[in-house]
């Protein structure tokens, strides 16, 4: 019983090591063990098999304790002395292989593990264990025989799995490599990417490259970047037809290795496959590209045919897509490389004569007829390249030589250049014989017609009905090119009617005949022609103005203007014919003189028409014209136009419209311009009523935009302008508004109604809304501090204020910009009312408060006040000089009403001098006069001055001279005062005296003057004072 209580202590015990060895403290384990040893071994004598079995355990312990601390004979000792006590145990020999193995006496472990198998057969462990030793003894077959016995009888570990991944994989098991390895890729991450490489090459192996393609990939993303991974990538992807991922893969590999002749190779074999499919997809230039980046790795100059036929090859394809400078580019390398090409020589010679390089085209088609003289197309190119140099000789050898040598198209051509030649020369004659001899065709037929025409040989074949007619007409038979003109049709007749057309009208001019007629010759011809809107306009304008026409000739004009409003010749006949045309009682109304006003401000500022003008007057006088008389004539002009408004009724309104239209040209002109198309190389000079008329308001809008961002950017950059011309975007913004109106009206003098301008910009068609919505009722509007507005999205702003057309916010800022202006013209309307000989103040005090209250939202009210304080001061100071003192205390008193802050503080300061002044002035003249006055009188007349230079002190104390006047002047009066008997009233201002001259010894601390004053009004104070007592006294003892 002691016995069996003792052995199932041993037995827990020994339990007990075996958790802390699995814990990982060996240590403790060693002292479970040995205790469990001991407690077994009092009893190993009885023999007993469960006593043997503890004891061969505590051994196995002891020796498993042994290789955890690397000392593996002591190890394998213990493990012999357990396989003693328990023969037929397995533990004993599993764990004696395992410490043999350590020992590397493989053949020792190979014996353990096998007694070990033989005790317990299909052990898993021995079977692995056992699997190790064949590996490391190369017998690999017999290694991954028990490596799948293990993995079919029990759980292999991680370790087991992998040898026997790795076993398969040389074993050619590709399938069973493939199971093996997909299970380690998402089981044991540490050798993911070795895995994924294994099972790549396992996929490769078994022919499904496809699958294996991905797999090295995924090798390389998890960073087994290996020689082998990558050679082996490169080549599957190869076999595959990916060569853009072989050329990527085997790229990398050659920078590893950079002298391996191999490697190279197939980097090269590689790109020059990829470079197949690109051509195959005409994509020439980027297999030229692909194949350049493998040159390195080729023979010096292997690739050079390749890539110039490539080059070739893309110049064609760019050029038939018009890309000029790609084409020049893929040309120029294959020239490069191959400089005998003589497609490259003659595809280069095209591109240098289509970008006007024509010298250089020349030389390289030369070059070319060097190469291959045989090549009648370079010869022809060279011939028409010096027809267009102009080298008309050379151009005639090679045409001539190619006309003799080719055939079909090509000898076509060459007939036609050289009847070419013959007609810049005016040889029709010789270029009809040239076309008589090319094949019948609709274009040698239509040059053939005209030559034989030209040159008088109609009669020698058919010419068509209308050089037929052209012929007749030139003969003097005018009624039947009529007839023919006029049926027909002008877009398909061509140059034949053309040719008729400007017979009849030449016709027509030269008969002289009247004006009904000779308008109806030209309006034929016109159809022909279509000149009636271009160069010929302006003639043709006066002809119809000559046949009472006007309206058809201002038509036409307008629609040349439309097409060219640059042309000053029609522009300058418009101007003549709409000012000319006024008050013919046709009912033109406002619309025809704003045309009229627009044109004539255009035409005043377009400078193409005065350098004309100043050309031929030049001529005309055989000597330079200079700029002065220009500008006198200018003016003469100017004054004409204004004339002929003024005899048609025009009234102020005309003038008004005109100065502003005059005066946002101007503005325009000096800021360099407007060009009326994007790119225009001219530029107009006009108003707001030209840009309406002729439809480019939107552009002007767009065009100002960016003229202001563009100053804005120079601005802040510290840059001027170019050419030094003035630019300012708020005047020229305004001008092109109704606010122009507004200011041409200010100009004026008109500041009523510059303001009623201001007050109300609506366009013509929100008024008339606003006059329906009242049900007709007129009233007049009263002038709020928010002028009124055309409706949000109105069509017609852009049209009424073209400054502002197209902006974000262009309501806002009109009304901003209104409010500025207004400012500004109340202003100039005070000014003006300031210098009358009897200003009225209220008017003016009026205008300064309603330019503040104008100038407060955009923040302009202290450039206002100081602007109303200068004004103020200035003419102040001019009727002080004047002697004007009550007029300049009365506008500086006006002014301190609607001054502020600083500003207030000068007004007050030139006001207290005023009143200064003005009472020093007043006491002077009472003590000349004061001999014929009597005290009371004095005294009456005193008080004014007094209270002028009490508000002298009070506005400006610190003013020394005002002080001391003041005091002086109280003194005189209280000494009146007391002569008077108004004792009480003297000594109240002998006080106030004393109190003042206090006060300015306080801001003059140590003025003589004011010291002197000081101690005179104490004494005099003193002085009135004991004379009072002792007059009391006197009294009391009477």
């Amino acid at each position: 019983m002691l016995r069996g209580i003792a052995l199932r202590r041993a037995g827990r015990v020994l339990a007990e090591g075996e958790e802390l060895l699995a814990g990982g403290d060996s240590y403790g384990a060693g002292l479970r063990f040995d205790e469990a040893l001991g407690r077994a071994g009092k009893h190993l004598t009885s023999g007993e098999p469960e006593v043997a079995g503890v004891a061969a355990g505590a051994r196995v312990g002891l020796g498993r304790v042994c290789l955890v601390g690397s000392d593996f004979e002591q190890a394998l000792g213990q493990f012999q002395e357990a396989q003693r006590l328990l023969p037929g145990g397995v533990d004993g020999y599993y764990w004696a292989g395992c410490a043999a193995a350590h020992l590397q006496r493989l053949a020792d472990a190979e014996r353990y593990f096998d007694a070990a198998l033989e005790r317990g057969p299909g052990d898993p462990r021995a079977l692995a264990q056992r699997a190790r030793v064949y590996f490391v003894q190369g017998r690999q077959p017999l290694a991954r025989a028990d490596l799948q016995a293990a993995e079919g009888v029990g759980q292999p570990t991680a370790d087991d799995r992998w040898l026997l991944s790795v076993l398969q994989v040389r074993g050619a098991d590709w399938a069973g490599a493939e199971k093996s390895l997909r299970g380690l890729v998402h089981e044991d991450t540490s050798r993911t990417p070795v895995a994924l490489a294994l099972l790549a090459y396992a996929l490769e192996r078994s022919g499904r490259q496809a699958a294996a393609l991905p797999m090295y990939e995924q090798a390389l993303v998890e960073g087994f970047e290996t020689d082998s991974v990558l050679y082996r990538q490169g080549l599957v992807a190869y076999g595959l037809g990916r060569y853009d991922v072989s050329v990527r893969a085997w790229s990398a590999l050659c920078e590893r290795r950079p002298g391996d002749a191999a490697c190279a190779d197939a980097l090269a074999r590689a790109t020059y496959a990829a470079a197949v499919p690109l051509v195959r997809r005409k994509d020439f230039a980027a297999a030229a590209e692909q194949l350049g980046r493998s040159e390195p790795h080729w023979p010096a100059g292997a690739l050079d045919d390749t890539i110039a036929d490539l080059r070739l090859y893309a110049a064609w394809k760019d050029a038939d897509r018009g890309g000029p400078r790609a084409v020049r580019g893929h040309l120029e390398e294959a020239l490069l490389r191959r400089p005998g090409d003589v497609r490259a020589v003659r595809s280069m010679a095209l591109v240098e004569f289509w970008a006007g390089k024509r010298e250089r085209a020349a030389t390289l088609w030369t070059r070319a007829l060097e190469l291959r003289p045989e090549d009648i197309r370079a010869r022809l190119e060279l011939g028409l390249c010096y027809e267009k140099l102009g080298r008309k000789s050379d151009a005639e050898r090679e045409l001539t030589y190619v006309g003799q040598g080719a055939e079909g198209a090509l000898r076509e051509r060459a007939g036609l250049a050289l009847a070419a030649l013959s007609l810049a020369d005016g040889a029709w004659g010789r270029a009809a014989d040239l076309l008589m001899e090319l094949p019948d065709e609709s274009p040698r037929d239509v040059l053939l017609t005209e030559a034989l025409y030209r040159s008088g040989r109609d009669r020698e074949r058919s010419l068509g009905p209308l050089w037929r007619a052209a012929a007749d007409a030139r003969a003097g038979d005018g009624a039947s090119a009529r007839r023919a003109l006029e049926r027909a049709d002008p877009a398909t007749a061509g140059r034949a009617a053309r040719e008729v057309a400007l017979l009849v009208r030449k016709a027509a001019l030269e008969e002289g005949a009247e004006s009904g007629s000779l308008v109806a010759a030209v309006e034929l011809s016109d159809r022909h022609l279509g000149e009636s809107g271009g160069r010929f306009a302006a003639s043709h304008a006066v002809l119809r103005i000559n046949a009472g026409r006007r309206d058809a000739a201002v038509t036409t004009l307008r629609a040349a203007a439309r097409r060219d409003p640059t042309d000053h010749r029609t522009l300058h006949t418009l101007a003549l014919a709409l000012l000319h045309g006024l008050g013919e009682g046709k009912g033109e109304g406002a619309g025809l003189k704003e045309q009229c006003i627009a044109s004539w401000a255009a035409l005043l500022h377009s400078p193409a028409f005065w350098e004309d003008f100043r050309i031929k007057a030049g001529g005309r006088y055989g000597e330079p014209v200079p700029t002065a008389r220009i500008d006198s004539v200018k003016g003469k002009l100017k004054e004409y136009a204004e004339a002929r408004l003024a005899a048609a009724g025009g009234g102020p309104s005309s003038r008004v419209l005109l100065e502003r239209e005059l005066r946002a040209a101007r503005l325009l002109a000096e800021s360099g311009g407007f060009p009326p198309a994007p790119g225009s190389a001219r530029t107009l000079a006009c108003g707001p009523l030209f840009l309406a008329e002729w439809g480019l308001v939107d552009t002007f809008g767009d065009f100002l935009r960016a003229a202001e961002e563009m100053h804005a950017g120079r601005a802040a950059a510290g840059r001027r302008g170019s050419g030094g011309r003035t630019y300012d975007a708020g005047q020229l913004r305004r001008s092109f508004s109704v606010l122009g109106i507004a200011e041409a009206q200010a100009e004026a003098g008109l500041y009523a109604d510059a303001l009623e301008t201001l007050a109300d910009h609506r366009c013509v068609d929100c008024r008339t809304q606003e006059y329906i919505r009242r049900q007709g009722v007129h009233t007049r509007q009263v002038r709020s501090r928010s002028p009124q507005q055309c409706r949000s999205g109105c069509p017609s702003f852009d049209t009424v204020h073209p400054g502002y057309a197209g902006r974000a916010g262009k309501e806002r800022l009109l009304a901003e910009d209104a409010d500025a202006l207004a400012a500004q013209i109340l202003l100039k309307r005070s000014r003006a009312t300031l210098s009358e000989a009897e200003p009225d103040l209220e008017e003016v005090s009026a205008s300064w408060r309603e330019a503040v209250d104008r100038s407060s939202a955009g923040g302009q009210a202290g450039q206002v006040h100081t602007e109303i304080a200068d004004m103020a001061i200035g003419r102040a100071e001019s009727l002080l000089r004047a002697k004007r003192r009550d007029e300049a205390v009365a506008v500086l008193e006006c002014a301190r009403s609607t001054t502020a802050g600083g500003q207030l503080d000068r007004v007050q300061g030139q006001l207290a001098g005023a009143l200064n002044a003005r009472g020093v002035q007043t006491v002077n003249a009472l003590h000349e006069a004061r001999e014929t006055m009597a005290d009371g009188t004095m005294i009456e007349r005193l008080r004014p001055p007094v209270a002028d230079l009490r508000r002298s002190v009070e506005l400006n104390p610190h003013a020394a001279v005002s002080h001391l006047n003041l005091c002086h002047v109280l003194n005189v009066l209280a000494s009146l005062l007391i002569k008077d008997g108004s004792v009480i009233e003297a000594v109240d201002l002998l006080q106030e005296r004393a109190d003042k001259m206090a006060v300015a010894r306080g801001h003059h601390p140590g003025n003589p003057e004011i010291e002197t004053m000081n101690t005179q009004a104490a004494d005099d104070m003193t002085a009135v004072l004991v004379a009072i007592a002792n007059s009391r006294s006197t009294q009391g003892r009477r």
